[in-house]
């Protein structure tokens, strides 16, 4: 399903993760160094090759169409967000890439990282979306969506100066 590693280091967003093809959170990863969510220094292959190995774990167990994760990537949000199994691939992946763990704590580390505009402040105020509901899936989903929607208007907003 994902087929170039390009593709996957780009989706790798998600990160938080998350996963994009040709909108600005793409110029953030390559921004943020190698676009990897590793925050040991590592090469390019390996750690592109490790995101690759977590989506394809994650979409075995939580079939995600790359339509999907490009939708997330271009708008910050899934076309369907009644559908749960892509967020609960969002929260294997971020689990996988040790981004959150199993307790749900968030490594802000690894976010500022990946994506540079985001602050601690940001990610704070991201965190809030997640008590809107008591779905653990969603919750990851959620603080995706707002740290995705900021990246993107962060960055239309460099763009245009």
């Amino acid at each position: 399903m994902f087929s170039t590693v390009s593709k996957v280091s780009a989706i790798a967003i998600i990160l938080v993760a998350v996963v994009v093809s040709t909108g600005h959170a793409s110029k953030m990863l390559q921004q943020s160094g190698t676009g990897s969510l590793s925050s040991a220094p590592t090469k390019k292959g390996q750690s592109e090759m490790s995101a690759l190995e977590a989506m394809m774990s994650c979409n075995e167990s939580f079939r995600t169409s790359e339509e999907f994760l490009q939708e997330l990537n271009q708008t910050g949000s899934f076309p369907d967000e009644s559908d749960k199994t892509p967020m609960c691939f969002l929260k294997c992946y971020l689990e996988k890439m040790a981004i959150l763990s199993d307790e749900g704590d968030i490594n802000e580390e690894k976010v500022i990282q990946m994506f540079p505009t985001v602050n601690n402040e940001g990610i704070d105020d991201c965190k809030k979306e997640m008590d809107h509901t008591n779905n653990v899936c969603e919750k990851v989903y959620f603080l995706v969506r707002c740290v995705m929607t900021r990246v993107l208007v962060d960055g239309r907003s460099t763009d245009n100066k």
